[in-house]
């Protein structure tokens, strides 16, 4: 969980999934009263969707409440730790086949790309 520069907001990360470009993080954001989805994608550039927008979701009321712009700058803000937090740059996808002695590190999605990891 991590606790935005906005007073009493909070982001809690349930997903993440490696891109080509960057992160694409599923979270909950939330303020103790209301919360909703968001998805941050990260990348050369950050971007920030309010996912959970249906009527009957606290998303719109804690958008109200603490402004759609200051939340979505607080969301900015955090970018990069969170980046930072699951490894945008430094963690690599590990691929085990059966046949293999040790794990290796597979980038770019092809076997041909196998490395040890030693």
């Amino acid at each position: 969980m991590l606790y935005l520069d906005l007073p009493g907001l909070y982001l809690d990360i349930h997903h993440v999934a490696r891109k080509a470009k960057g992160l694409q993080v599923c979270a909950l954001l939330g303020d103790g009263c209301d919360e909703g989805e968001v998805l941050l994608a990260l990348g050369a550039e950050t971007e920030v969707a309010f996912a959970d927008m249906l009527p009957d979701s606290g998303l719109p009321e804690l958008l109200r409440r603490h402004g759609r712009e200051a939340v979505r700058q607080a969301l900015l803000a955090a970018a990069p730790v969170v980046a930072a937090d699951w490894g945008a740059v430094a963690r690599p996808h590990v691929y085990r086949p059966a046949s293999a002695a040790s794990p290796c590190v597979c980038e770019g999605g092809a076997a041909a790309f196998l490395l040890p990891l030693h």
